[in-house]
């Protein structure tokens, strides 16, 4: 006879014989590890489907479709977190500053880059959403999600052509950066259904306008980060 257990102090839960526990394994638990991040299918599939057509495949994301990708949040924040440990690892470019509180400010950049990728992901998502928003009907927050995954590819296609970055600068770097804006104009291409001409011109501005912001933003918190260190020091 089996019993339900109860969330009762000090009371023992008794266990059908027919209900086998299967002990832990290394395949049970790289199994769990996987679909944890989802990477037996859903991540290698998500970049293959956004290679295809990405219009196609988030649209149908934003619809109904929603077990054709993985987790937008989870799609980006995995891509940024393999971008960022093989940027900081195999980037050996040393920055020269001059002042103590730039160079304290860099280490801090550094350390919190992946924050500051999400909110390159977040302004780019609003100037995309002010100037597609009337047409396609999209609100912010799609917009967004559309932005995690374009960008979120735009990394792993950073991922995988970082040797040529590394090895011939600064001809490598400039072809990664026309990559990743051929992405994201092949990208909006397909998802939205505007004229070419517009949507490259909206797409073009919606990233340097966010590029802008991420600047300013930057700039901002570091002068803020230096008067306060001088007022401390003071």
């Amino acid at each position: 006879m089996s019993y339900l257990p109860k969330l009762k102090d000090n009371e023992v839960v008794k266990i059908s014989e027919k209900n086998e526990i299967k002990r832990f394994t290394f395949s049970s638990l790289s199994n769990q590890v996987f679909q944890f991040f989802n990477l037996e299918k859903g991540f290698l599939n998500t970049i293959k489907l956004l290679i295809q057509n990405p219009g196609k495949h988030i649209q149908a994301y934003l619809s109904i479709h929603r077990d054709r990708l993985v987790n937008p949040f989870k799609f980006y924040f995995v891509s940024a977190s393999l971008f960022i440990f093989v940027f900081l690892k195999f980037n050996t470019q040393e920055t020269s500053l001059n002042r103590p509180e730039a160079e304290e400010f860099a280490k801090i950049f550094y350390n919190y880059l992946s924050f500051w990728i999400v909110l390159f992901a977040v302004f780019i998502s609003f100037f995309s959403y002010w100037f597609f928003r009337k047409k396609s009907g999209y609100n912010l927050v799609e917009n967004l999600i559309l932005n995690l995954f374009v960008m979120g590819q735009v990394l792993v296609l950073g991922l995988i052509f970082f040797p040529l970055a590394l090895h011939f600068k600064p001809y490598g770097e400039l072809f990664v950066n026309l990559v990743s804006l051929a992405y994201f104009l092949y990208a909006y291409i397909s998802f939205f259904k505007q004229s070419y001409f517009v949507i490259i011109l909206k797409t073009i501005a919606s990233i340097i306008l966010g590029v802008l912001l991420m600047a300013i933003t930057t700039v901002s918190i570091g002068v803020t980060y230096g008067l306060f260190l001088a007022y401390l020091e003071a």
